[in-house]
């Protein structure tokens, strides 16, 4: 049973859906645990996808956000060939929309899953 997400391969649009459940990642210990986890499963895959992310509910600690940064930045370059996010609280929204700004990065930040697949496939029709 997973801990901090939820990760399914949707075979009909070729992409992983990951779900956040956690509440919090306190330190650096959660962060490490959350990445082993993510990292299990689309490792499995064999090769980069595209990628759903839910952000539920999910908190970081001030002293867990570098470590989370660096687990997330690991996962997107090394699984994911394009990732769009959806739902999250107001405050983890703010720092993804911050730190976009800060790499000139697109967010690709969304209300509803739906918004956030429709944007997905839109961009893979634009540039497969």
């Amino acid at each position: 049973m997973p801990t901090y997400a939820s990760v399914v391969y949707d075979h009909d649009n070729d992409l992983v859906h990951i779900r956040y459940l956690a509440p919090i990642l306190s330190n650096e210990t959660d962060v490490a645990a959350f990445g082993i986890e993510i990292e299990t499963h689309v490792r499995a895959l064999g090769r980069k996808v595209d990628t759903l992310v839910g952000l539920g509910s999910m908190m970081i600690a001030a002293g867990a956000i570098h470590a989370y940064d660096e687990v997330r930045a690991h996962l997107a370059s090394t699984y994911s060939n394009r990732s769009f996010r959806y739902g999250g609280t107001a405050t983890l929204r703010r720092k993804i929309l911050t730190s976009c700004i800060l790499h000139g990065q697109p967010a690709n930040l969304y209300d509803t899953f739906e918004q956030a697949l429709a944007a997905l496939l839109a961009e893979r029709e634009k540039s497969p």
